[in-house]
């Protein structure tokens, strides 16, 4: 038999690509590539997190709602730039202290919110103010009292800055309140942002101000700022920002 004869003469194999578990898997790989990217879109469109309006507008703070201060008008040159602030919404406000209990200088009060979720979290004083002649003489974490916001934060962490300028310094207090959570560090605030959980997303950075002269002792001023934050803190949260059952 020819080497001819004997090639046609053997069994021929069949065409894997033909064979029916092959074109079974090409279809459903087929069908998987072409309902990936819409599905993904869908379940993307689903889970991501939505932006939620403030309850009431923050150039509607209620300062009558202080125990201890009272709202002083501001200085022309101390208004407020919204294009450096990052967002439509914020207040800046200063006090006096009612009682003669307390240092007597104006304390500065600037509250910022921002909603869409694709948002920055803004830098921290120490980091904002740390220019020219400006150094930070200290960067703490403290805890302060806050009964009102019992009992789910009768106690709140804040962190306390201290900066130094040749002619004067100043302590600051700030913390973010981030979907219902007060946290005092911008990771912190990321984790929470970025989470899954919550349809909706917010978040405010609250700083207090209060200058105090390089030669005197900063606890009266710390523990102003401290007693300022308190009582304004249950305001914003209660009155301004959005109830926690509204971001589910």
């Amino acid at each position: 038999m020819s080497d001819a004869e004997q090639l046609s003469a053997m069994p021929r194999k069949r065409s894997t690509f033909r064979s029916p578990s092959f074109l079974l898997c090409a279809l459903l790989l087929a069908g998987t590539a072409l309902g990936l990217r819409p599905g993904m879109a869908k379940l993307a469109k689903t889970f991501q997190k939505q932006s939620i309006s403030l309850r009431k507008p923050l150039d509607q703070f209620d300062s009558s709602r202080l125990t201890s201060f009272r709202a002083v008008p501001l200085a022309l040159d101390q208004r407020l730039d919204l294009s450096t602030a990052g967002t439509k919404h914020a207040l800046l406000a200063q006090f006096v202290a009612k009682g003669p209990n307390l240092p007597q200088g104006r304390v500065t009060l600037l509250v910022t919110y921002y909603s869409n979720p694709g948002d920055k979290v803004p830098h921290t004083p120490e980091v904002c103010y740390r220019q020219g002649a400006t150094t930070v003489e200290s960067l703490t974490t403290i805890t302060i009292d806050t009964p009102a916001l019992a009992p789910k934060s009768p106690r709140t962490n804040v962190r306390l800055v201290i900066m130094r300028q040749p002619a004067s310094s100043a302590v600051i207090l700030y913390l973010f309140y981030v979907n219902g959570q007060v946290r005092y560090d911008r990771q912190q605030v990321r984790w929470i942002i970025y989470r899954p959980g919550d349809r909706y997303v917010y978040f405010s950075k609250i700083e207090v101000i209060l200058a105090v002269a390089n030669d005197t002792d900063p606890t009266a001023t710390i523990e102003c700022c401290k007693k300022f934050l308190g009582e304004v803190l249950p305001v914003l949260i209660k009155e301004h920002f959005p109830d926690d059952a509204q971001l589910r």
